[in-house]
């Protein structure tokens, strides 16, 4: 009885429409009847306890039984965060003032606060500085106000920190990314994921993942409409880019036209190297996804992540493997998982 409400729960929490979208899609890659198809989703939804899109994305479709027994679910990616992160400290990784606070010697920029200083403090602030970047300091998923502003002899510093305060907003130094990273998207900081495990005092490096943006977006987050890829050892691009919002995959860019396939990020292994410092700063926090831009003078770090997309690294069409990342996961924790 549990497992058919957990079938209907996961049904609910989406739509039938977009389950019969991902059993398109999986026919169109697998060529399998489409009954069978939606037969074994729901198999695998009680049974394995991976929604539709998961299904898809995990390509399921082409995965044995002990295949699929790897694969890291929502369920034990919730898990993991609570195993390794204290949640008296786990704040750090929601809100991003807290973050910049505890990081600093991380971020490579400037940061005000306005719920903490004055007025005058601002125009202090914001003395000798062209242009700046508005953030909320709690949201996921680039969700709320995210827009670069320009600071000149015309601005109204005024009401822009009133409207910071009023907004439970803060600001800081634009980043300048990288020429090479711009090519992905020019409109957003197109940022690496680097996912960090600290056992017995080590860092390790998990996995990592490039995000982009598309159109007009000055955000790369997946969930707002950007597109998210593996890499390989070197930082390269190894087969395509995927869009949650569309579920569909691209080896040029939608925007562009780009052709994305083999593109390599620039001081990849300083990236990975600066992460695993920061992975130590806090010991509390074992698990960390970091979001990392890179700057013609090197990575920084922009924001961490306290539940970093257990199914990015798992997407058959963006990557090379044949299992999940749970062995991994396990052989660094020194235990198994369990939801």
């Amino acid at each position: 009885m549990d497992k058919i409400k957990n079938l209907l729960r996961r049904i609910g929490s989406g739509s039938f429409k977009r389950m019969f979208y991902c059993v398109d899609l999986v026919h169109k890659e697998t060529g399998k009847s489409k009954l069978l198809i939606f037969i074994d989703m729901s198999f695998c939804i009680l049974f394995y306890n991976v929604g539709y899109l998961d299904y898809h994305i995990f390509g399921f479709g082409q995965r044995s039984k002990e295949e699929r027994k790897t694969y890291l679910t929502y369920n034990l990616n919730s898990a993991l965060f609570r195993m390794m992160d204290d949640k008296e400290v786990a704040y750090l990784l929601k809100d991003k003032l807290a973050f910049n606070n505890r990081y600093k010697e991380y971020i490579g920029r400037d940061f005000f606060d306005p719920s903490v200083s004055s007025l005058d403090e601002f125009k202090e602030f914001t003395k000798n500085k062209k242009k700046l970047f508005i953030k909320p300091s709690t949201s996921f998923g680039g969700l709320g106000e995210y827009k670069a502003v320009t600071i000149d002899e015309d601005s109204d510093i005024e009401a822009l920190y009133k409207h910071l305060l009023d907004n439970k907003l803060f600001v800081e130094d634009l980043i300048e990314q990288h020429p090479k990273m711009s090519t992905l998207s020019s409109n957003s900081i197109n940022t690496v994921r680097i996912v960090t495990l600290v056992k017995d005092n080590k860092a390790h490096f998990l996995y990592s993942i490039l995000r982009m943006g598309i159109g007009e977006m000055s955000v790369d987050n997946s969930s707002s409409g950007g597109l998210n890829t593996c890499l390989d050892e070197k930082g390269r691009i190894i087969k395509a880019c995927f869009s949650d919002k569309t579920g569909l995959y691209y080896t040029n860019h939608p925007t562009t036209g780009m052709y994305l396939v083999g593109f390599e990020v620039p001081m990849y292994q300083e990236t990975i190297d600066l992460c695993l410092k920061a992975a130590l700063e806090e010991p509390r926090l074992g698990y960390i996804g970091f979001d990392v831009a890179i700057t013609p003078k090197g990575p920084i770090i922009v924001e961490a992540n306290d539940l970093p997309g257990y199914d990015m690294p798992q997407n058959h069409g963006t990557s090379n493997r044949k299992t999940g990342i749970l062995p991994d996961i396990e052989k660094i924790i020194g235990t198994k998982l369990k939801a």
